[in-house]
């Protein structure tokens, strides 16, 4: 038996934590343990809370007591323990993991640069999810990057299959794409490939805070960036798409009455403002969709014999290195560093600049 430790959220209240000491049951055969290093925690990470039971994220990492869960994150983690002849102590791993010291995984369809988790528990759960990357043979693992690559890989997935999605519609007829929520890693990250994309003349445009609205401007990512109190002063004549990762109903039913039969459709990607209504008087319905990664991934990669991912992971690793020229890391290595940036994410008190990593393997 292992002794570990780990933070459970309430499921039914996301603003409660706790610390809860565990223990793993011994190795079976196949079976590896893996220390957990370091790992990003962000608004995404968030919002697999907010929408956990929805799409599952909580059945990846379940605990005993009916009422809590653990949020997966991603991070990096290293073999303690090895019952699986393909698997030495001391390989370095980075994936899908849990805010816990330490996982057991059971290892399938081995590859040299990754695996599967084909754990019982996992069977039905989006495939993407389970696949871990073996950092000895991954041509995009620079270890002066696993920070960055912590913060932005997971969202600048999802930022490269909007990029994508944008592209194969034509920009649903759109001249503006208008990202709302501009500040968040994912709308940055889409904002980064949009402006190195050849967009013909199209508008990428930022919506958010205030108090953010200058630091959006200096990435350099936007052509154009506003305030949510200046909603009435944008173009209202551009026919244009919303990608919304912010889920603030009222925000997104003001651009639609502001933009009229000129918002062209809205893809709903995330819920960064996690505590708003999804929706308000004059939402437009018919022309707004939910966006979900893993199924388009899927998708994709099998239209494109796996090119997709190939692109994907080229585009995550770009988007990592430039954010590392002006992002800056904020660092939690004890309990109480980790509870208090867990509720510095959740209540969006970091700065557009700043990126959280949790350290797990100090405690």
């Amino acid at each position: 038996m292992t002794s570990i430790t780990r933070l459970e959220v309430n499921k039914a209240d996301i603003n409660q934590t706790r610390w809860a000491d565990a223990s793993l049951p011994a190795l079976q055969e196949g079976d590896v343990k893996l220390k957990v290093d370091h790992f990003a925690f962000t608004a995404n990470n968030i919002t697999y809370g907010v929408i956990g039971e929805q799409f599952g994220y909580w059945k990846f990492y379940p605990v005993e007591e009916d009422g809590w869960g653990i949020i997966p994150v991603w991070g990096f983690a290293d073999v303690t323990e090895s019952r699986h002849p393909d698997f030495e102590v001391g390989e370095r791993i980075y994936g899908y993991l849990p805010m816990s010291t330490d996982i057991i995984v059971k290892p399938g369809g081995i590859q040299d640069n990754q695996f599967r988790d084909i754990s019982a528990h996992r069977e039905n759960l989006p495939a993407i999810y389970n696949v871990f990357v073996r950092l000895k043979a991954d041509p995009f693992y620079d270890p002066d990057l696993e920070a960055y690559r912590a913060l932005w890989f997971p969202l600048a997935g999802t930022s490269f299959g909007l990029a994508d999605w944008l592209q194969e519609t034509d920009y649903q007829g759109a001249d503006t794409i208008l990202l709302v929520s501009a500040s968040s890693k994912t709308s940055l990250g889409l904002a980064y490939l949009l402006d190195r994309s050849n967009l013909q003349g199209k508008t990428v445009a930022g919506l958010t805070s205030a108090r953010n609205k200058a630091a959006v401007q200096d990435t350099g990512y936007y052509d154009k960036v506003y305030a949510y109190n200046e909603v009435s002063a944008m173009d209202a004549v551009s026919p244009t798409v919303i990608v919304d990762f912010s889920g603030n109903g009222t925000t997104l039913a003001e651009l639609h009455r502001h933009l009229g039969d000129n918002m062209k459709h809205t893809v709903i990607v995330g819920a960064s403002h996690w505590d708003e209504e999804r929706k308000g008087e004059g939402y437009i319905d018919e022309r707004s969709r939910l966006f979900f990664m893993p199924a388009y991934a899927a998708e994709r990669a099998k239209a494109t014999g796996g090119q997709f991912v190939t692109d994907l992971y080229a585009a995550s690793q770009a988007v990592a290195k430039d954010a590392s020229k002006w992002m800056k890391v904020v660092s939690a290595e004890t309990r109480d560093e980790i509870s208090q940036l867990y509720l510095d994410v959740k209540d969006g008190n970091l700065a557009t600049n700043e990126g959280g990593i949790m350290t797990f393997s100090k405690l």
